[in-house]
Order: C-alpha cells, then sequence, then structure tokens
C-alpha cells in the first residue's frame, strides 16, 4: 500500500498560508494601540477560499481509496497516521479559510467589487453542495441498506464505503456551513457600502 502523497496538497495550500500569515503579521501591532489600525488586505478572495477548500476535500477523499485497499496490520497503521495527518490538513483548511472570511468580512465593499454577482455566486454554491449532499446522503441510505442484505464477505467493503460517505457528508456540511457564513457576511457588508455611498 502506498502512503498519502501530501506534497500536492501542501503545495496548494502553501501560497494560501504565506498570503494568510503575512496579513496576519500585518496586522499584528507594530505600533502602540493608539495608532489607526490599517485597512488588511485580503489573502484570499472568497472564490479562491471555495477553491482551496475544494482542492483540500478532494486530497482528502483518497483516504477512502486507501481505506479500501488496507487489509493487512500494517497498512492499518500507515491508514492511522495518514488519516491524523489529512485531518490537521482539513483543520488547517478550514481555519485559512475561516480566517479569511474574517478579514474579507472587515473590509469595506466598493460599488464595482461585484458584490450581488458575489452573493449570486455563493448561492449557487449553496445550491451545488446541497444537491451534492442530498446525492451523497441517498447512496448512504442505499449502500446501508446493502449492509442490511449482504454477505459477511462483503461488510468490510460496505463499512468502508459507509466510513467514506459519511466523511463526505461531513465535508459538505462543513462547506455549507462556510458557504452560509460568507453569504450572511456579504448580506451584511453590501447595504452597509450603499449607505455609504449614499
Amino acid at each position: 500500500m502506498r502512503t498519502l502523497n501530501l506534497y500536492p496538497v501542501l503545495a496548494g495550500l502553501a501560497p494560501a498560508l504565506l498570503v494568510s500569515f503575512q496579513a496576519l503579521a500585518a496586522a499584528a501591532p507594530a505600533t502602540p494601540p493608539a495608532a489607526a489600525p490599517a485597512a488588511i488586505a485580503a489573502p484570499l478572495t472568497g472564490q479562491r477560499v471555495i477553491q482551496v477548500l475544494d482542492q483540500a476535500i478532494d486530497w482528502f477523499r483518497t483516504l477512502g481509496i486507501q481505506q479500501q485497499a488496507a487489509n493487512e496490520p500494517s497498512d492499518l497503521l500507515i491508514l492511522y497516521d495518514n488519516r491524523q495527518i489529512a485531518n490537521q490538513v482539513i483543520a488547517l483548511a478550514f481555519e485559512i479559510a475561516r480566517a479569511d472570511v474574517d478579514v474579507l468580512a472587515k473590509q469595506p465593499a466598493t460599488k464595482d467589487s461585484g458584490g450581488t454577482a458575489a452573493a449570486t455566486q455563493l448561492s449557487q454554491l449553496e445550491s451545488k453542495y446541497a444537491a451534492q449532499g442530498a446525492a451523497v446522503h441517498s447512496e448512504l441510505e442505499s449502500v446501508q441498506t446493502q449492509l442490511a442484505k449482504s454477505a459477511a464477505e462483503q461488510r468490510n467493503v460496505l463499512q468502508a464505503k459507509i466510513s467514506e460517505l459519511q466523511g463526505e457528508l461531513e465535508l459538505i456540511d462543513a462547506r455549507t456551513t462556510l458557504l452560509a457564513t460568507m453569504s450572511s457576511l456579504t448580506s451584511q457588508t453590501i447595504p452597509a457600502a450603499s449607505a455609504r455611498a449614499a
């Protein structure tokens, strides 16, 4: 069994991490707190945050393939280690996304920022993930039904599939929650920007 290759995900997340850390360093008060804070530029756009999360989640799904191929005790140990590392990577990806959303929420919206376009795009993504969630949920129910009727030798494969689908559902729920947060922040900043422009 081959080990989980972290390089593609870490290479994709490295620019986001660097920019996030630079933004955090810029946000740290280098002058006394009485000085006016400078505006912080968002490290990633909302769309780029979603792309980074999609990439991390797609990479995370490769654990399901490893789980299906693990049939020796040593393979299971490697899978356990890989799962711990993958959980840390996913947690960091979502932490970066939350930090970027916080920075985006603190930025004033401009007239030509395309706030309504961003809101439309976010609602389209929410619909897309809702549909994905429904599809995964129905597949999960189907596999659970198969498990109840399966022979003993098929149970391990079906249980691994159920575990993978439950993980996918959790990730889709996390995406949906993040999108809902971004949507609410977008809806809060657009009226505020309109009021300032008037």
